[in-house]
């Protein structure tokens, strides 16, 4: 699935459920849910594969993205400091940080600011993306600043 640049609503539909939804233009793109809380493990549902995203590292923290049933991470972000990451993919570098104002973003080291995250100010588990680049892995990169950054709250 392509994805163009514009804004994408994420939405946790019931407040008793960790079931939540990235949406543009109100049409259901990726889905993210977890047994229980939404921290360490979590699966995702985006352009009909099914991924799976995980924190964890004795010594440094990393959050990975694969796809399941590989045993081979698409994505390794490696977290360098309390709000901010660092990780590859397909031969170009990210990096995806906390701004003075609170919200996150995320760069590409070659095309500069692809993306913000801007989480609600009353509940930290929905907010908005705003895209401002198209990139060929938007849908991974999406998922992966998603859940890294409600991961290091949980």
């Amino acid at each position: 699935m392509e994805l163009t640049p514009g804004e994408i609503t994420v939405v946790r539909p019931k407040a008793w459920s960790m079931w939540t939804e990235l949406r543009r233009d109100g049409e259901v793109i990726a889905t993210l849910s977890s047994p229980r809380f939404f921290g360490r493990s979590i699966t995702a549902h985006a352009a009909g594969k099914a991924y799976v995203l995980t924190k964890g590292g004795a010594r440094a923290l990393k959050a990975r993205l694969r796809e399941r049933g590989e045993k081979e991470d698409i994505i390794v972000l490696d977290y360098t400091g309390a709000s901010r990451g660092r990780f590859g993919l397909g031969g170009d570098e990210y990096e995806l940080f906390q701004t003075e104002s609170g919200s996150w973003e995320l760069h590409s080291c070659d095309s500069g600011h692809i993306l913000t995250v801007l989480q609600d100010i009353n509940d930290h588990s929905q907010g908005k993306i705003v895209v401002d680049i198209a990139d060929k892995d938007l849908l991974l990169l999406l998922l992966l600043s998603w859940f890294a950054i409600r991961a290091l709250e949980c």
